[in-house]
């Protein structure tokens, strides 16, 4: 059947009226009325969403009577919720290991993750702790702790980005003293070396093979969402060496940086007998369905509230900041709201705008899967990246102006651009600055990071995409994002190269918002994406970046 034929027979099917149950966590159930409008049956349950209604497992018969009595079709939770809720594991916690130097080093929250890696998940686990929690520390600690427990050293493997290996490197010597970590740089280097032995992403999917046959009996991922794609090269390489490997630690301050389905892969690799495929993961808890455009779309969320128990039942430690460190200085974010003169850069925006509200308007009532249907959503896309470089253009002086009036009011501040052109014109108007993006050699990174908390430089000129993740630079508390994106987990990690143990501070974050441009666009995505995604991961929605709103005097006339 052609897909034209497909939605043409799906729009004529009869929509069966269905109840869904999803678990929220052991004795609490949550049920959601489908294709079931107006009906006031369950309206003495407590409202946890749309028609979707919270109630205790005891009750379930009740709610199954009432809706075998309408015809109604009941869709239970699945086999592998049933299997995670018999499933307990408690291993025994060698108390020996508390009397180590690494041990008293560690806060109390820590101590409990490196507790539950080894008695709840048996060596495999996703520390998703927020960024600025210590994770880094964690892991250490779990390999410690085997080595200690088992009396011998454990081959240890830590894959990484490029540019945090010899972040790793320094991280070793200063917890493990006496161990001697090697660093793969190239693909031409051995791999035989003294472990634990630290290789990018990159090399690690390259060397996948060869790796596997050297029988560590550890791995650490560290910033695991780079695996975040079930279809990259990358994350099909690594995935078996992983799962082959005894014990396997993922650590990432953003499980999801985007959509609940970049959780799949690394839930798929630590525990694939509980998430053992992509379509059924996603059909489950992305709304996984056909695209009207012709293509399985996996981007939504759905039974969020079972997502969030499944992955901490069975693999996931996840705490906030704002929970464990409840000393650390707060967050300050404040929206700085700009209007641009009518530039020629503003000006051929407008014409784009005008196309891509007309495109809006024409995909739904075309022919789905249908070639012009594709043609038109295509268009869409690359019409939004071309305002997004368009935007960057345009902010040039206003970024500038800036940067130059928070230059001379002494602050030592950090300032995030996502495009080179931007970054190139904050440069030019700096005197004492460090600038981090992707053509800084990974082992001239730290030396800038070390001149800048050192308080050699005033600025800090960093990419979005480069050093987001991985550095902390809390001799600065004010931050600047002259730029936004896309990706709500990008942007957080960014905040939080300043707010996490070491800020003394309250973080001074301020977004610059240009009218007229696609800020405004952006801007509201990202709240909706974090709601999305706090929803799915933690199962809570009292996060939100909402800021003071304040005018940049003097700037309203460029």
């Amino acid at each position: 059947m052609s897909s034209v034929a497909f939605w043409n027979a799906r729009k004529k099917q009869k929509r069966t009226p269905q109840v869904h149950f999803q678990l929220k966590e052991p004795g609490t159930l949550v049920f959601k009325l489908k294709y079931i409008f107006g009906d006031k049956t369950f309206e003495k349950y407590k409202r946890v969403g749309v028609r979707q209604y919270e109630m205790p497992a005891c009750g379930l018969q009740r709610v199954v009577d009432i809706c075998d009595a309408n015809g109604w079709e009941v869709l239970p939770f699945p086999e592998t919720v049933q299997r995670a809720l018999d499933t307990d594991i408690c291993i025994p916690f060698d108390t020996s290991f508390e009397q180590t130097h690494l041990w008293k080093c560690m806060f109390g929250y820590q101590k409990e993750g490196v507790k539950q890696v080894v008695t709840t998940f048996n060596g495999r686990a996703l520390i998703g702790d927020e960024m600025g929690c210590g994770k880094t520390l964690q892991a250490l600690a779990c390999y410690r702790y085997y080595n200690h427990r088992t009396k011998t050293k454990t081959n240890l493997l830590i894959i990484c980005p490029a540019y945090l290996k010899y972040t790793w490197k320094n991280e070793i010597e200063k917890w493990i003293p006496g161990s001697s970590p090697s660093v793969i740089v190239t693909g031409k280097d051995p791999l035989d070396q003294s472990t634990p032995l630290i290789v990018s992403y990159e090399l690690a999917a390259k060397k996948s093979k060869e790796l596997k046959k050297m029988k560590f009996g550890m791995v650490i991922c560290d910033e695991s969402h780079y695996l975040k794609s079930h279809k990259a090269k990358r994350t099909k390489n690594i995935t078996p060496l992983v799962k082959g490997i005894q014990r396997a630690i993922l650590l990432t301050g953003t499980p999801a940086l985007n959509r609940p389905v970049e959780i799949f892969p690394q839930a798929h690799m630590l525990c694939s007998s509980l998430f053992p495929k992509y379509r059924s993961f996603t059909e489950r808890y992305c709304d996984g369905k056909m695209s009207p455009i012709g293509f399985y779309d996996a981007s939504g969320s759905s039974n969020s509230f079972e997502l969030t128990w499944l992955l901490k039942k069975v693999l996931m430690i996840r705490r906030l900041k704002r929970d464990v460190l409840k000393d650390l200085p707060a967050k300050i974010r404040s929206e700085i709201h700009v209007p641009l003169k009518k530039t020629k850069e503003v000006r051929a925006m407008v014409p784009k705008f005008k196309r891509w509200k007309q495109l809006n308007e024409d995909i739904p009532k075309m022919v789905p899967c249908s070639d012009a249907v594709q043609k038109a959503a295509f268009e869409r896309k690359t019409i939004i990246s071309e305002l997004f470089r368009m935007t960057a253009v345009a902010k040039v002086e206003v970024v500038k102006r800036i940067v130059k009036d928070m230059m001379d009011q002494g602050t030592k501040f950090i300032v995030f651009c996502f495009h080179k052109v931007l970054m190139d014109a904050v440069e030019e108007v700096c005197d004492s600055y460090i600038r981090i993006d992707g053509s800084t050699p990974q082992v001239k990174r730290q030396e800038y990071v070390d001149k800048f908390q050192t308080g050699d430089a005033q600025v800090a000129i960093l990419s979005l995409l480069a050093a987001s993740t991985g550095l902390t630079l809390t001799a600065s508390s004010t931050m600047l994002f002259a730029e936004l994106y896309f990706v709500p987990g990008t942007i957080l990690q960014a905040e939080d190269r300043i707010h996490r143990i070491g800020a003394r501070k309250s973080c001074d974050i301020r977004y610059l918002i240009t009218e007229n441009s696609l800020d405004s666009h952006i801007w509201k995505m990202l709240h909706y994406k974090i709601v999305t995604l706090d929803n799915c991961v933690d199962g809570r929605n009292d996060r939100s970046m909402v800021g003071k709103k304040m005018e940049w005097n003097g700037l309203d006339s460029i």
